[in-house]
């Protein structure tokens, strides 16, 4: 699985290449993401504030960092939406917020100066205005379009089409819950995780053409941002990284010039990790009084529990069934001998996450447009799917693309559901999930 070559070119693109590559579709991407985006996440002003649920988690970080007010227990609205996991049994004024600070930061050159503008009635509201709602959605579309951007441009410099990267960037945005989670849940952190793997996974990509390392500090922040924002990903993330060690490693000659280039590729990331365990094992003692990982007190994690059939395949959540062209994408990748290295590295990532949240509870993470713990490594499937297109003969390859629309206007169809409310956001049965894709469904199911 480490031996990736095949899927890297060794050489660098034309000048004239890399200039249609950065301009050829961008206003295409651009204007359908972006504009599409916009509208429709404006829209859920009919539905709900932009900042909800786990969002207000999340977001209360920035409200706690401007003010100096770490305690949490004194916004009631943190404690209606469950973002409050524990209370310190030695500082009744301080509570653990379950959500990690790390999307808050990421976001803070942005949502800070909105949040600074805005007169709250009090503290014990958290009250979010409109402005910090439009801001959050702001950041979840620029974090769209940053994934998509990076995506198609890893497929680019490994040797797709134009057309075939496009397509394959399309089908993953909206045959997916990535464009819900940048625009109609654009509080939550899904599509950021997305855009920080896409990153990661270009910088990889872009210096082995090179011939080079990536930048230590650019790896560095990607791999921090990816494990603090949730801490399942740092599996796919350590997955990523040994494969990645591998392939740059495998040409050199030597035991010890392997384990030197090993490590300087290693350090950053192991780094990152350190660091995100230490402050989460630091801040969950000093907020909950407890010596532990955790953040999610009362939500039990269990090797036992077996729900991993349910995050594949459940009607309530079910990766495939939800996100049925992930599984095409998944089939396409080892058709081809080129992007099998990189189906492989999917598989198992997928493989990592549903042991991880199948034994979770709740395993469907709540309200959820689909299984959007999945929805962070997305980009990993693009680049096994886009090679694997490309590498296709021409009518098969138009027989599995037209097969890929059909396949993401299920997820649409159930998006649009999950929108309105003609399928419930949580506790889906067969026959609703069947009734919402081929039937005429019937309003207020929710």
């Amino acid at each position: 699985m480490s031996d990736l070559a095949l899927a890297l070119p060794d050489r660098r693109l034309p000048a004239r290449a890399r200039r249609v590559v950065r301009l050829a579709p961008l206003w295409l991407i651009v204007s359908l993401v972006a504009l599409s985006g916009l509208v429709v996440g404006l829209r859920q002003n009919q539905y709900g504030p932009l900042i909800q649920s786990d969002g207000l988690g999340y977001y209360a970080w920035t409200e706690a960092i401007l003010h100096h007010d770490f305690d949490f227990c004194q916004w009631q609205p943190l404690h209606t939406v469950g973002a409050i996991s524990a209370r310190n049994p030695a500082h009744a004024g301080r509570c653990e917020n379950k959500f990690s600070p790390a999307l808050a930061l990421l976001r803070f050159p942005v949502m800070a100066p909105v949040a600074l503008a805005t007169d709250h009635e009090s503290n014990q509201t958290l009250n979010v205005s409109d402005a910090e709602g439009e801001a959050s959605l702001l950041c979840g579309v620029l974090a769209l379009l940053a994934a998509g951007l990076l995506m198609w441009g890893t497929l680019r410099r490994l040797g797709v089409t134009t057309r075939t990267a496009q397509l394959t960037v399309l089908a993953l945005v909206f045959g997916t819950g990535l464009f819900s989670y940048a625009t109609f849940d654009a509080s939550f952190s899904d599509a950021y995780s997305a855009a920080l793997f896409a990153g990661l996974i270009y910088a990889g990509v872009s210096a082995s053409q090179h011939r080079r390392r990536p930048r230590a500090l650019l790896v560095f922040g990607l791999s921090l941002f990816i494990a603090w924002i949730r801490l399942p990903d740092i599996l796919p993330l350590v997955l990523l990284v040994a494969v990645w060690i591998g392939h740059e490693t495998r040409p050199l000659s030597g035991r010890s010039r392997r384990l030197t280039a090993a490590l300087r590729l290693t350090v950053p990331t192991v780094l990152a990790v350190v660091l995100v365990v230490a402050f989460q094992v630091l801040y969950s003692r000093w907020s909950a009084g407890l010596w532990t990982l955790s953040s999610y007190g009362g939500e039990p994690f269990s090797l036992t529990q077996g729900d991993e059939i349910k995050v594949l395949f459940g009607a309530d959540h079910g990766l495939f069934t939800w996100y049925p062209v992930l599984a095409l994408m998944l089939i396409v990748g080892f058709w081809r001998r080129r992007s099998r290295p990189w189906a492989w590295l999917a598989a198992v990532a997928i493989a990592l996450l549903t042991i991880v949240y199948g034994s979770w509870d709740p395993w469907f993470l709540g309200d959820a447009m689909g299984m959007r713990g999945m929805v962070d490594i997305v980009p990993v499937i693009a680049v096994a799917a886009g090679i694997g297109f490309a590498d296709l003969p021409r009518r098969l390859r138009t027989l599995t693309l037209a097969l890929g629309l059909v396949l993401t206007l299920v997820t649409v169809e159930l998006l649009i559901g999950y929108w309105t409310g003609t399928i419930p956001r949580a506790g889906n049965t067969g026959a609703q999930y069947w009734h919402q894709v081929v039937g005429q469904p019937s309003r207020g199911q929710s």
